[in-house]
């Protein structure tokens, strides 16, 4: 297993939240409401109470602010800090991933069983122009999943996810916005978090095992354990999981 610590010279600043990607590449937004990463620095006007911040690609970034107080509650920025499109995702957000032209929102159970919006679909496809295109329980009202654990990216144009109650996993082809399922075993039931490396989904926690890896290979149906002592991990790309404090962040890469 390989951790590696960065620290952020952030001053009197504290990081509110924060994105990582496998190569160290960040962005996050501060106390302060300035957005920095690894070589930029803006200033926004605007207070976040509750923000959530993700790359969008080299021209702009999303701030999701997880507050019901807002009609509009996500913003597409650019990197001179223009706003370029707002509009509202829900509320009691568990991920946000971005994957090409699409924004992918999951969401807690307080949200899906919750107030009106977005939030009551479990899962919710974006595009650009704040568009909802998808909704998992509005396409797949039969089915019992209620909370959505951990999600993340699956090759080039898919999402997987994973929850409460049904505990399959889940697979978003985001071409044509079409589900498979996959029974899982139960060595990880109540995964916390998640990432993938090739064939390999790797969960993190698990209600009876809160520091352990648990490696699925989808194909051949192989399930390995790697023990550790990280907790509340968050997970990012190829096989990489993070976690940050109001300084600094850690990457941890469970299978190197």
């Amino acid at each position: 297993m390989k951790t590696n610590f960065v620290e952020l010279d952030l001053n009197q600043e504290n990081i509110k939240n924060i994105s990582v990607d496998s190569f160290n590449n960040f962005i996050a937004i501060t106390s302060q409401n300035n957005i920095i990463g690894n070589d930029f620095e803006i200033s926004l006007n605007q207070n976040f109470e509750f923000p959530l911040i993700r790359i969008v690609d080299n021209e702009k970034f999303l701030i999701v602010d997880d507050s019901s107080k807002l009609k509009d509650n996500a913003f597409l920025i650019d990197f001179f800090g223009n706003v370029l499109c707002k509009f509202h995702v829900g509320i009691y957000i568990q991920e946000i991933k971005i994957v090409k032209k699409k924004i992918i929102v999951s969401y807690f159970d307080e949200g899906v069983l919750g107030k009106s919006g977005p939030n009551n679909d479990g899962v919710s496809v974006f595009d650009f122009n704040g568009n909802q295109i998808f909704g998992y329980k509005s396409k797949y009202s039969n089915n019992e999943f209620i909370d959505c654990y951990c999600m993340t990216n699956y090759g080039n144009n898919k999402i997987i996810f994973y929850g409460y109650s049904d505990f399959q996993l889940h697979e978003l082809n985001l071409e044509n916005l079409t589900i498979s399922d996959f029974d899982c075993p139960p060595d990880f039931s109540g995964a916390s978090s998640i990432s993938t490396k090739g064939e390999n989904i790797i969960f993190h926690s698990s209600y009876r095992d809160k520091t352990s890896f648990f490696v699925w290979n989808l194909k051949l149906k192989i399930l390995e354990k790697i023990e550790s002592s990280e907790k509340s991990l968050i997970g990012t790309d190829n096989g990489t999981f993070f976690k940050f404090n109001k300084k600094s962040f850690t990457l941890i890469k469970p299978l190197e």
